[in-house]
């Protein structure tokens, strides 16, 4: 019997898995660990509440401020005003 009448997906790398029919729930508990594990479908970071938006920040990034603290958190709290 050859793989592709059985009903297995062959990798180029030789190894066997039964199709999955494009559905996690579907797949083997070992190729489902391996697909979550391998696949990039990571979330964008959260926004902490607490602390200073991303967006404000990359603002000051791009201002190019000199290293003294009295104009960088005078431009800060410009930004957080305008927020």
């Amino acid at each position: 019997m050859v793989a592709g009448e059985a009903g297995l997906k062959c990798q180029s790398s030789g190894a066997c898995d039964m199709a999955w029919g494009g559905k996690v729930g579907r797949m083997s508990e070992r190729v489902r660990k391996q697909f979550l594990r391998t696949s990039n479908r990571r979330l964008p970071p959260k926004e902490n509440p607490l602390g200073v938006p991303r967006a404000v920040m990359k603002a000051l990034v791009r201002e190019h401020l000199p290293t003294d603290v009295d104009a960088f958190n005078e431009k800060l709290q410009q930004l957080l005003k305008q927020e």
